[in-house]
């Protein structure tokens, strides 16, 4: 899914309304693991999902804050989902 076929840019609601309606997941189930503050964190939280900011060994501390989780790295990540039981789906929402 990209901009062009949502004929819209992040951060604007209808990139990831698609998105949710794709997936068909109840947006408490979404897990949007951000890259951006204005064009991921906020608008997927709009939407009811669930957050993730991946450090990267940055310090971005202001878009870290809004996130509703933060791991280090992928590796990271990926151990606090097995380790609530939330095994990934078989799709996975697409980069932008």
């Amino acid at each position: 899914m990209t901009a062009e076929d949502v004929r819209a840019y992040k951060p604007a609601p209808a990139h990831f309304q698609t998105a949710g309606r794709h997936f068909g997941l109840p947006p408490e189930r979404v897990l949007h693991v951000a890259c951006s503050s204005y064009h991921d964190l906020r608008p997927a939280r709009a939407q009811g999902w669930r957050t993730a900011w991946i450090t990267r060994g940055t310090a971005r501390e202001a878009a870290a804050a809004e996130a509703g989780a933060v791991f280090p790295n992928l590796a990271g990540l990926a151990a606090a989902l097995l380790a609530e039981g939330e095994a990934p789906e078989a799709t996975s929402a697409p980069a932008s």
